[in-house]
C-alpha cells in the first residue's frame, strides 16, 4: 500500500468519525434546533452523544444516513 493510499484511507475513517455539535447539524439538515429536539424526542432523529460535561455531538455519517434516508420517502 503506497503512502497516499494509507493516507486516504485514515481520511476517510477520520471523515466518517468527524463530530458536528448542534449547529452544525442545522446547517447539515436545514432544520431549527426546537425541530431537532422534537424529532430526538419523536425517535425520529438520531440522538447526540456526550463528549464533555456540556459537550454534546453527532457523529457526521450518521446525520448523513438519516438525510438520506428522508430522501428515500
Amino acid at each position: 500500500m503506497s503512502g497516499a493510499e494509507k493516507e486516504q484511507g485514515s481520511s476517510s475513517r477520520a471523515a466518517f468519525n468527524r463530530c458536528v455539535r448542534m449547529r452544525q447539524v442545522c446547517e447539515m439538515t436545514g432544520t431549527a434546533r426546537s425541530t431537532i429536539y422534537k424529532y430526538i424526542a419523536d425517535g425520529t432523529f438520531p440522538k447526540s452523544f456526550k463528549l464533555g460535561q456540556r459537550v454534546c455531538v453527532w457523529r457526521v455519517a450518521t446525520i448523513e444516513q438519516w438525510i438520506a434516508d428522508r430522501e428515500q420517502t
